[in-house]
């Protein structure tokens, strides 16, 4: 039987949120084609300003290491003349045109986000904003046009840590001890995360979605999802019950008692994965396994990927990973950097673990380890 998605997930998306992708805004990156028949390369080259013409790569080697033992990217047989891979991904102005790249000497359009009158929500300023002066002039109100918001922020002018991050969340965490595992990735994780500040009452969770910490085996997993595929379209495979979810075991409660309200979190996401309940008056596997799909599917924002906690590195290797996902895709390349990059190469997601206060961890590890 065909499954549709409950349409009560709205509040997952941003609200007049934009697709952006905040890589196409490094200006040091180039595709060019050679003679119109080799693929792209990356370059690793210097930073180039955004009104000078596109740098054309003098190497074809790739300027920087791959991390974590990742193969190389295969490179696609051609790009289609008319996607550039690290192009600006379009974005409407106030008369619905397509963005396109200023022309030498242009002036900036200013574009109105919201209808005439309305006002537009308040922002946290960067730290390179212009402050407007305190007598005379004329002050521009919060009311009026408002510059696009997903191209305020690039290498040159890094916003602030986000509002909507974990307080948790740390890029960067002091060294540890001798001794201590390591996590592989570019993202790592607190000792133990911060009060929500709400609780989560005790709940008991379904086999199926509970994770033990017996012995690492396929067997042993209650569930493989791969969170970077819709999940109607791949279902997930219970191993619990030894099926992949169909209407009956999606109708399944994911907890005793039943629950309107779960909160998740992963070590390397900087957000909370909310999940509420659909339609029924408790949360269902359906409701969990499409609620974490459609937050993860989420595009970041520009702040997400140019502020003052990540750097350079973390961006090269975030910017490998969403590589991987696309594969020289020009739909998904238009959609951006995703939340779903985040878990770099571990997105198998393979069960919950119980958390402080009532919240419950995500675990996620990479496929090789599905196989083994």
């Amino acid at each position: 039987m065909a499954m549709t998605p409950n349409s009560n997930y709205s509040h997952l998306t941003h609200a007049g949120a934009t697709p952006y992708n905040p890589l196409l805004n490094l200006s040091h990156y180039s595709v060019t084609p050679a003679h119109g028949s080799q693929p792209p390369l990356l370059s690793g080259n210097s930073d180039t300003s955004d009104d000078e013409p596109l740098y054309s790569p003098r190497t074809a080697q790739r300027m920087f290491p791959l991390p974590y033992g990742e193969h190389p990217v295969p490179p696609p047989p051609h790009w289609p003349v008319a996607v550039d891979p690290f192009a600006r991904a379009p974005a409407l102005n106030a008369n619905n045109a397509p963005w396109a790249p200023l022309i030498q000497g242009q002036t900036p359009l200013r574009t109105t986000l919201y209808p005439a009158g309305a006002c537009t929500p308040a922002r946290r300023s960067s730290r390179r904003s212009t402050r407007s002066k305190k007598s005379g002039g004329n002050h521009e109100s919060n009311c009026v046009t408002a510059i696009l918001r997903s191209e305020e922020f690039n290498v040159r002018n890094l916003a602030k840590r986000p509002n909507d991050w974990r307080a948790d969340y740390i890029v960067h965490p002091p060294p540890r001890p001798d001794g201590w595992k390591k996590l592989a990735g570019i993202f790592k994780h607190s000792p133990k995360p911060a009060h929500p500040g709400i609780s989560f009452p005790h709940i008991d969770l379904v086999d199926c979605l509970r994770y033990t910490t017996q012995k690492h085996h396929p067997d042993t997993y209650p569930i493989t999802q791969d969170l970077r595929n819709n999940p109607a379209h791949s279902p997930p495979f219970l191993n619990f019950y030894g099926v992949y979810m169909d209407h009956f075991y999606s109708q399944v409660v994911v907890s005793t008692p039943p629950t309107k309200h779960m909160r998740i979190f992963h070590h390397r996401l900087p957000w909370y994965i909310e999940i509420r309940n659909g339609s029924s008056d408790s949360i269902t596997v359906w409701d969990f396994v499409h609620q974490i799909y459609a937050s993860l599917n989420t595009t970041i924002r520009s702040a997400d990927f140019y502020n003052d906690e990540m750097n350079a590195d973390d961006r090269e290797k975030l910017s490998l990973f969403f590589g991987m996902r696309c594969q020289g895709d020009p739909e998904q390349i238009k959609e951006g950097v995703k939340r779903v990059d985040y878990l770099g190469s571990s997105y198998m997601f393979i069960g919950l673990l119980p958390g402080p206060w009532g919240m419950w961890e995500m675990v996620t590890v990479e496929p090789n380890e599905l196989l083994s």
